[in-house]
Order: C-alpha cells, then structure tokens, then sequence
C-alpha cells in the first residue's frame, strides 16, 4: 500500500492534500508537531481512500472478479489505515466525530445528485454546480476540526471552511475543463458539458463527436468562462488566506491563480490559431513559372505584416514575432527584396533578439536579427553584438540560453527541475550563427570557431538538430555556412550527398516526423545543394523546385506541418523522447508555423536564388 501511496508522480498531482495541514497549521499554536503530522497523514490516508472508492463505484468497464476484489480491498486497506491514524489523536466520545460525520454525509449526498445529474440528463444551474463541488470535498473540511478539537479552540474555523471551499470549487472548474473527454467517454456529464451543448443548441448544430465538442469548449469561450470562475474563487481563498495571515497558502493560491490565467491565456491562443489556420488556403494552384510563383508568394508575405512584424509558431510563451520577423526578414534581404519594407521592420524589432518580447534573448533569435541589421546596415550595434556573442561557447558552439536563474523564473520550475538540455550547445544552432557569420568579415575568427565545431560534430556523426524535427535544418545551415569559404567546402560536399540520399523521388524532403513531404524542408535542402555543388545536383534541384511549383495553394502559401520541437528542459538528446504530442502548449511538443509564414518565406528565398542562377533555369 505504501509504494502506491509514495509514488512521486501521484504525490505531485496531490500537492495541496499533502500540505494542507502546513498551510493552516500556524493559526493552532498548541498543537504539537507529531500531532500536526499525524492528522496531516491521516487526512492524506482518507483523501486517497475516497478517490480509489470513487474510482471503484465509477468504473462501468466489465472486470474479472479477482481484479474488483483486490481494487476494493485497496481501497479498504486505505479507509483502515486513516482510521487507525484518527482514533489514536481522537477518542471515541471525541466531538471531532461528530463533525467528521456530519462532513461524510455531506459528501455522500452531493455524491449521490452529481451521479444523478450525470446519468439522467437533467440540468443544473451554476449555483447547483458550485453547492455540489465544495459539498463534495466536505470530508476535507474535517481537518480544520480536527485542528480545532486539537487546540482547545480557534476564532477561526468558519473562515477555513469558507477559505476551503472556494478553493474547491476553483478546483472543480478546471478538473472539468482538463478532464473534458474523458468525463465524457465514461458517461459522467459535467457543467462543462452542459454549457457546451447549450451553446450548440443555440447555432441549431448538433455533434456527438468527443473530438469536436472538445473544440467547441473553447470556441464557444466555455472554457474561458468556466477559467475566470475559478480565478474568482481563488482569489476569495485569498483574501482569507491574507485575513489569516497564512503566507503559505497565500504563495500556493498565487501559483493557482498565475496557472489559471496561463491556461486561460493559452485558451485564446489556441482559438486564435484555430481561426488563423482556417483562413488559409488549402487548394493547391501550380504555378506555370518559378517567377509566378515568388510574386504570389511575396504578396502573401507582404499581407501576413501585422502592425509592422510577422508572427508565427504559438506556443506556451506566446506567438513568436521577434523571432519570425528577424528570421523572414533577413531571407527577404538576402533575396534583395524592398529595402523599405525590411527597413519599417527593422525598427519594430527590440534590440536583443528572442522569441517575442515576452520571453528572455535566446541564441537563435539573436543570429537572425543580428543577420538582419548586417544585411540592412552594413553594421551590428554593439550591444547587440555583445549579447549575440554571449550566446558562444569557448569550443565554438552555440547555446539556446545562457541565463539559468532567469529561464527557472519564466518557466516557473522547482529547483530540482534540470534545465541543462537549453543551456547546452545545439548544433541547429550553432549552424545559423555560422551561416549568420559567414557574411561579416570583422568576426571572422568567430566564425572559424564554429565552423570548426560544426566539423568535429559532423565527423563525430552528431550534426543533428535540437529545436527541429528533422537533422536537415542543422545540416542544410552547416552546409551553407561551409560554402562560403573554400577551406571548409569539401565538408558542405559530404553534407550535401547526404541531404541529396534524403530526397524522394518526387522532388521533396519529408518531415520525419509526420512522414509527410514538407516544403520548408524541401526548400533548406534544395538551398543548401545550391550552395554546396549545384552541377552534381542539378537534376535534383530542378526537381525539388517543381516539387515546389506544383504544391503552392491559391493564396501564395505552402502547406506545413509541425515542425518545431520543444523538449523539455532536461532533455539534452531529443531522439530520446518516445513519444512527443502534437500540441503548442507544453513540452516534448511538436509545433507548426500556424501562419505558414516561416515555411513559405523560406520556399520563397530558395526560389529567389533559383533564378540567380542561370544554370540551372
């Protein structure tokens, strides 16, 4: 029983109930601490017991008789043990018992009318919602009396009641919009469901799909509803917590409410992507000319600025804009394109490069905006150019992040929590800063040194990618910075026989992790063959271009897919996570360019250089 209790992963989810006890503690000053311990052990005990038993009357799924037996006999295992722990702090003639009865029959009957509302359709007003969440965590609310009889007395323990109880109705909300699916599959209608089918009856549109109904929860701004409810009662948990001067519940329901808020501020951006991606074009226009095709695409470019800036790829930090707008607008530049337009660009951007301006400077944004004010001015500010430098290491790779304390503060993450996979040189990295630095001759030694780290890591059979599912962004950008000096060329040759063994033959690179063809990669492989030896590969480039020609949709856009990668910060080799979700909110996610605005300008750079190149037209 004890190993199931302690595993580390379940104790994390049930962080609050193994507290609860601390962060009310300092109001009963004559308890001693055993006995704080004791009833906090107790208490966790019948928290546990109530959820196996729950699980237990709950699960519909036909199981073999001894399986039911030994999962009740958990479960009263558990009951027994709290038991146990209670009557040695509480005799029999104890008024606790009384309370604890009182509170069990309160979560009987709220037990009973959640599983009645659940199965007989009816519906429940809010109030009915909100009387049902705090009535059925009602045997938590034993503990304050169990404190009570301990002390002798406090003034108190109607405010803790209170206190709790908002607390789980805010607790309430969320479980129902996380457990969404899942409440549904197993036959257990919530109030978020309810909203939900309202909303639809009201646009006459009927759906049993969990997948869809599972979208409308957002589109129908349910699930923002249904998140600020949970702010609000967390932040009346609050000012109790304030009037009671308990400063560590005070930081745990700070942390409840930040949480709340992000996941509301991921909500918006999740239906903010799922407009956005339902605006595009998804019918293919092959185009007759290369030329054809660069104009339809720089228009589609030109009308993706929004207020100056070019923003693509959501995630937990937000839409990247610093970064997207630094990284299309040095391709721009490179494909010698309105200088005008780069330059009213240019002057949004802040000085310091990062994914948006929400978030810290990180390696690779600072390489292309560093890049961009090479390409524009001719020149780099020197503050500028001092915290791009910051980002190399003394073996001449380049890191993601430098600032640990700075990253476990934005990331909000526990001490023990490594970081060490984003403060490590990456080598898709590295390869951008080389490309970045082939151009500026006054960094000349800082460009060998990275090349010459990009060479150990490609003879060592490690050139691989990071931030990126597929090798081809770090090899493609190594080749590129390797062509530019005749020393280094033989090395971009080797890359490219291997970028060339990648090709399908119909003229595209995939992207491993979908397995699907995919035109961003498509279009680094071909640059980096142009590069490298584009007579050996003529053929290859000249198909990979048609590939492209032929897969442009009417809007001037290509098509994308999840392309980025972000591993969690522990992770220093990616190819080692076993499973990664696709989704722009967490970690070991896969993210796509939502705008297809990083895929198509980079279709329409490689397309640039194709037609400056007469040998190959």
């Amino acid at each position: 029983m004890m190993t199931r209790l302690m595993q580390e992963s379940t104790q994390q989810k049930h962080i609050f109930y193994l507290n609860l006890i601390n962060y009310i503690a300092p109001i009963f000053d004559k308890i001693l601490e055993s006995q704080k311990q004791q009833i906090s052990f107790a208490g966790y005990l019948y928290f546990r017991f109530l959820l196996e038993f729950d699980a237990f009357v709950d699960n519909e799924v036909e199981q073999n008789k001894i399986d039911q037996a030994q999962r009740l006999s958990y479960a009263i295992e558990i009951h027994e043990a709290a038991i146990r722990e209670l009557a040695f702090l509480f005799p029999t003639d104890s008024p606790f018992w009384i309370k604890f009865n009182t509170y069990k029959n309160e979560y009987r009957k709220a037990i009973i009318a959640e599983k009645y509302f659940a199965k007989s359709g009816q519906l429940y007003s809010e109030v009915t919602f909100e009387q049902l969440a705090a009535s059925k965590s009602a045997v938590c609310y034993a503990a304050i009396q169990g404190l009570v009889t301990l002390n002798g007395s406090t003034p108190f323990d109607d405010q803790l009641e209170r206190c709790l109880r908002h607390i789980h109705i805010a607790f309430q909300y969320i479980d129902d919009l996380d457990d969404f699916e899942k409440d549904f599959v197993n036959g257990q209608r919530t109030f978020a469901h309810q909203l939900v089918q309202d909303y639809l009856v009201g646009k006459s549109v009927q759906l049993a799909d969990i997948k869809l109904l599972h979208k409308y929860l957002y589109i129908s701004k349910v699930a923002d509803r249904l998140i600020n409810k949970a702010i609000k009662h967390f932040e009346e948990a609050i000012a109790i917590s304030d009037e009671l001067n308990l400063t560590e519940l005070h930081e745990y329901l700070l942390a409840q409410v930040e949480l709340a808020k992000n996941f509301n501020n991921e909500v918006n951006l999740l239906i903010l992507k799922t407009r956005i991606k339902s605006s595009k074009s998804t019918i293919i226009l092959p185009k007759k000319s290369v030329n054809e095709a660069i104009d339809s695409a720089f228009v589609y470019l030109k009308s993706a600025i929004d207020r100056g800036i070019w923003s693509d790829f959501i995630t937990s930090a937000g839409s990247g804009d610093t970064w997207i707008s630094a990284y299309v607008g040095y391709l721009l530049a490179e494909s010698n394109v309105d200088n005008q337009l780069l330059q009213t660009v240019l002057e949004k951007l802040p000085i310091n490069g990062s994914f948006n301006d929400s978030v810290l400077q990180d390696g690779d944004s600072t390489n292309f905006l560093t890049g961009l004010y090479w390409k524009l001015t001719q020149t780099i500010p020197d503050s500028l150019q001092e915290s791009w430098l910051s980002f190399k290491k003394e073996k001449g790779g380049w890191i993601t992040y430098h600032d640990e304390e700075g990253l476990r503060s934005r990331l909000r993450l526990a001490s023990q929590t490594s970081v060490v996979g984003w403060l490590s040189e990456h080598d898709c990295v590295s390869a951008a800063a080389a490309y970045i630095l082939s151009d500026i001759p006054f960094l000349e030694d800082v460009y060998e040194s990275t090349c010459r780290y990009l060479t150990r890591q490609l003879i060592n059979a490690n050139l691989r990618s990071y931030w990126w599912t597929s090798d081809l962004y770090a090899l493609s950008f190594s080749a590129l910075a390797f062509a530019k000096r005749p020393f280094y060329l033989p090395y971009g040759r080797q890359i490219g026989y291997r970028i060339a063994q990648l090709q399908h033959a119909d003229g595209y690179w995939v992207n491993p992790a979908m397995d699907k063809p995919n035109a961003f990669y498509t279009a680094i492989a071909l640059k980096a063959l142009m590069a490298t030896d584009r007579l050996t590969y003529q053929s290859a480039i000249q198909c990979g271009i048609q590939w492209l020609l032929m897969n442009q949709t009417t809007d001037g856009s290509w098509q994308t897919g999840p392309i980025l990668r972000i591993p969690a910060t522990d992770v220093l080799q990616p190819e080692t996570i076993q499973r990664w979700r696709i989704s722009s909110f967490g970690v070991n996610t896969l993210v796509d360019d939502h705008n297809r605005i990083f895929t198509t300008s980079t279709v329409f750079n490689v397309l640039s250089s194709f037609t400056r190149v007469p040998e190959l037209i």
